[in-house]
């Protein structure tokens, strides 16, 4: 059979295990019927029936028209993937430094407080390293 018999047919025979969206069946519906009229266009100009022939005409273009706006393919915008978070920077020397003279003052203070919990005191020189 060829593809336009098994068309003609399958307008008529609706098949519900056919998966289609509304818009592959408002497309497909579109173009048979474009094909329908452009076979109904032949058979009149045959005939010489030029009124039929005219509104077969404005048909077709309707049909042209309406198969034009669905078959147009419309882009989803993809949505971008969130970024990866910025790398933790290496710590620097004076990083280092800072973090052990106050891993070392707290160290003191809980000795001295232990032996002297009533005492009250501060470092004479914060920044004594």
């Amino acid at each position: 059979m060829s593809d336009r018999m098994v068309s003609c047919v399958r307008l008529f025979a609706f098949r519900k295990d056919i998966s289609m969206n509304n818009k592959d069946r408002k497309r497909q519906i579109a173009y048979e019927a474009l094909m329908i009229l452009g076979l109904l266009a032949l058979l009149t100009f045959i005939c010489r029936l030029w009124p039929i022939l005219l509104l077969i005409i404005l048909g077709i273009f309707v049909a042209a028209i309406r198969l034009l706006f669905l078959s147009g393919n419309r882009v989803d915008p993809v949505e971008p993937q969130p970024l990866l978070p910025a790398p933790i920077p290496a710590p620097t020397e004076s990083d280092l430094r800072k973090l052990a003279q106050s891993l070392i003052t707290s160290r003191i203070t809980t000795l001295v407080l232990n032996e002297y919990p009533n005492a009250r005191w501060i470092w004479e020189a914060p920044k004594c390293f």
